[in-house]
C-alpha cells in the first residue's frame, strides 16, 4: 500500500465487516423476537440460527481487535493515522488539485475556488486525531478486548461458565458507539482526502449506511422463511 487512498480503502473494507457483522445480528435478534412466524420458523432449526449468530458475534469482536490491534506489523486504525501523519503531504494542496484534475484535460474554471476554500491538514490535527483514536481504543481494550481474547478467539479456562462476567460490563449503546466512530474515521479521512473537508466528529451514530442495509436484508431474508 502505496498511499492513503491505499490505506483508506483496507481501513473501509475492516469497518465494513464490523458494522454489517453486528447490524445483521442485532437485526436478526430484533426482527425475529418482534414476529412469532419468523421466531417460530427459526426454531424448527435453532442450532444452525446460534450458529449463524454466535459466528456473526465472533466476527465483531474480532473486527475490533483488529482495527485496534496496537502491533506495529499489522494493519489498524492506529497504523492509517500514522500513515496519515508521515504522508500528511498527500492532503496538500496540489495533491488535492491532482485528485480534482482527474479526468480533466484543462484546469476546469472553479477549481482554483474550490481549493481557496479547501482545508489542508496538519500535524495538530493529526494529533487530535490520534488522541480521539486513543480515547476509544481504552474503552476497547477495558472492556472489549477481554471478550475477544479469554471468550471469541481463544478460550480462557478461568472464564467458562463466567462469561457473563465480561459481557456484564458492556452495553450495546456503547459498543454502536465505537462502531460509528470507526465509521466517522474512514469517512473524515476521506472527506479530507478527496475533497479538503476537515476531519469531525459527532456524537450522533454514523454507519455509513451498513446499518439500514443490513436491516433491509435481514427483513427481507427472515420474510422469505414465513
Amino acid at each position: 500500500m502505496n498511499s492513503v487512498d491505499d490505506h483508506l480503502k483496507e481501513f473501509s473494507n475492516e469497518v465494513a465487516i464490523l458494522t454489517k457483522a453486528h447490524f445483521i445480528w442485532k437485526y436478526v435478534n430484533v426482527i425475529a423476537s418482534a414476529d412469532k412466524q419468523i421466531l417460530a420458523v427459526l426454531n424448527k432449526t435453532p442450532s444452525s440460527w446460534n450458529i449463524f449468530l454466535h459466528s456473526l458475534q465472533t466476527t465483531t469482536f474480532i473486527s475490533l481487535g483488529r482495527i485496534f490491534d496496537p502491533n506495529g506489523n499489522s494493519f489498524s486504525i492506529h497504523r492509517l493515522a500514522r500513515y496519515c501523519s508521515k504522508n500528511i503531504n498527500e492532503f496538500d494542496r496540489t495533491n488535492l488539485k491532482s485528485r480534482k484534475m482527474d479526468g480533466y484535460l484543462e484546469e476546469p474554471v472553479w477549481l482554483e475556488e474550490y481549493l481557496n476554500g479547501a482545508y489542508y491538514p496538519n500535524q495538530g490535527d493529526i494529533k487530535r486525531l490520534r488522541e480521539e483514536i486513543s480515547n476509544y481504543r481504552i474503552i476497547y481494550e477495558t472492556k472489549y478486548k477481554p471478550i475477544r481474547n479469554k471468550v471469541m478467539a481463544h478460550k480462557d479456562f478461568s472464564k467458562i461458565g463466567k462469561n457473563e462476567e465480561l459481557f456484564e460490563k458492556t452495553n450495546i449503546t456503547e459498543l454502536e458507539g465505537i462502531i460509528s466512530f470507526c465509521n466517522q474515521v474512514k469517512l473524515g479521512i476521506q472527506e479530507q482526502y478527496w475533497n479538503g473537508r476537515k476531519i469531525t466528529f459527532t456524537n450522533g451514530p454514523i454507519f455509513d449506511g451498513h446499518d439500514q442495509s443490513a436491516e433491509k436484508e435481514v427483513n427481507d431474508l427472515l420474510k422469505s422463511l414465513k
